[in-house]
């Protein structure tokens, strides 16, 4: 995690010497994909103590716009297990998230 937010911090700041010729905004927009893989984990206490664990996929799409003063952003995922299990028990879980966010500027602000 300090690795990120140290590689973050690099490359938002500005270099010594480095020519300034305008504001770059921090997200871009358009459209864009996304995916990705991981392990996961499910502890439900009203079903059973056990914990359910496996590969979890992820796959979405966002679109965002931005204008001088605030910002669209509207994002489709769909995440899913194909085996999610402890012990003898498996299942399938699936889950779709549908997003849409309002971004306003709020005032200016410096990071140093």
């Amino acid at each position: 995690m300090r690795s990120l937010i140290a590689a973050l911090f690099l490359v938002s700041t500005q270099s010594f010497a480095q020519e300034v010729a305008k504001n770059i905004p921090s997200f871009g927009g358009g459209l864009g994909i996304s995916g990705g893989i991981s392990y996961s984990g499910i502890c439900d206490e009203y079903v059973s103590d056990e914990r359910y664990s496996g590969i979890t996929q992820f796959y979405g799409v966002g679109w965002s716009r931005f204008r001088e003063n605030y910002g669209f952003h509207a994002n489709l995922g769909y995440q899913f297990t194909p085996q999610l299990g402890s012990g003898g028990l498996s299942a399938q879980v699936d889950q779709l998230e549908i997003g849409f966010d309002y971004l306003f500027h709020l005032s200016g602000f410096s990071l140093l």
